[in-house]
């Protein structure tokens, strides 16, 4: 009895374990990097433009559905032409 209920125990936990699922943590990184990537690039080229000298900021989370490089550099560009008109 007392083992039927252990091994009982120890099933129920291992079905609430989260599995190592790499290739969904490989995708998220991914997109990810490649905001991110575009938040700096973004962020330096408008700082460039207006003879500026300054850090990136820490790269915001990107907004869902707008998580591209393109997204992330658009808003780098815009967060640093505030930073421009100051």
């Amino acid at each position: 009895m007392i083992i039927a209920t252990f091994i009982s125990g120890l099933a129920f936990l291992t079905a609430f374990i989260p599995g190592n699922n790499v290739e969904s943590t490989k995708i998220e990184t991914t997109i990810a990097s490649d905001f991110c990537d575009g938040w700096e690039n973004g962020y330096q080229a408008a700082l460039d433009g207006c003879l500026k000298i300054g850090m990136t900021p820490i790269c915001p989370i990107a907004p869902i559905g707008k998580d591209s490089y393109k997204h992330g550099y658009g808003m780098g560009y815009a967060k640093a032409q505030k930073k421009c008109e100051e």
